[in-house]
């Protein structure tokens, strides 16, 4: 898994994985400027190397959602839903 980290080719077992980790970390983690910024890296990831629509589709979703707080983004947060 290393090696793919590390190329940016992952699974996608493993974006799976990674959007649950996302979930994980907004239901136990407080809401505050780290948690957006982890979950805007861990999106960014995701959705830069995703071949599957389904996980493109919930990392969009998540990421818009991140997104709806900060006002500057909130216009594409909007039309991304």
């Amino acid at each position: 898994m290393e090696k793919n980290v590390k190329t940016g080719n992952l699974s996608v077992y493993e974006h799976v994985l990674l959007l649950a980790v996302i979930e994980h970390f907004h239901k136990t983690t407080a809401r505050d400027e780290t948690l957006q910024e982890t979950t805007e890296a861990y999106l960014n990831l995701m959705l830069d190397k995703s071949n599957n629509w389904l996980v493109f589709s919930k990392g969009l979703l998540l990421r818009s959602l991140n997104e709806f707080s900060k006002f500057k983004r909130m216009e594409r947060a909007l039309t991304q839903l």
